[in-house]
């Protein structure tokens, strides 16, 4: 009876050893499905990254590539602006001359009323367009200011693009760097 019990007992605890091993290998199984699904979702997530740091490379040269076009085309532009400013300057000084020659001539002609009243007119037109001139100067000198401030801005966003552009590269090396563990992996 003794042994009717024992051999109970013993199968019982074969019964529980083989369902833990079922169980064990059952574990394993999900750990290798967990692993390589894991496995699977990191080369993903770095193609994905590589991708974007691709766009994000032709992004960043494209707009460097043009950066640098708008920056002599500004250059460029300081220098008409430049230009125009002494002509301005030129023909207000023009107009000044001008100026005083009408009033000489309104001086010299004031014995006949009719031509006094058009010369008046006369220098007082030539007086606004002489203001107008110098108006004109005053805004081609503020423009050329605001020119060349644009292009310092786009000189200092040229500069800012190369570093990003470093950056992304940078960024591309510690990828690489964080992909090395993967090439140990079987599957």
């Amino acid at each position: 009876m003794e042994n009717d019990g024992l051999g109970e007992i013993t199968g019982a605890i074969g019964a529980a050893m083989r369902d833990f091993r079922a169980a064990t290998d059952c574990e394993h199984q999900l750990n290798i499905r967990i692993w390589r699904l894991t496995t699977q979702t990191i080369r993903l997530a770095m193609a994905v990254m590589a991708a974007l740091c691709f766009v994000m490379f032709v992004l960043i040269f494209v707009l460097s590539r043009d950066l640098g076009q708008l920056t002599q085309k500004m250059t460029e532009m300081t220098g008409y602006m430049a230009v125009m400013e002494k002509n301005f300057v030129t023909v207000a000084q023009s107009m000044n001359r001008m100026d005083k020659t009408m009033g000489d001539i309104n001086q010299s002609i004031a014995v006949m009323p009719r031509m006094v009243n058009t010369v008046e007119t006369m220098t007082a037109t030539a007086g606004q367009m002489t203001g107008r001139a110098t108006d004109m100067s005053v805004a081609i000198a503020e423009l050329s200011t605001t020119v060349t401030d644009m292009k310092t801005s786009v000189t200092s966003m040229a500069q800012e693009m190369s570093a990003l552009n470093r950056n992304v590269f940078a960024m591309g090396g510690q990828m690489n760097q964080m992909s090395r563990p993967l090439q140990y992996f079987p599957f």
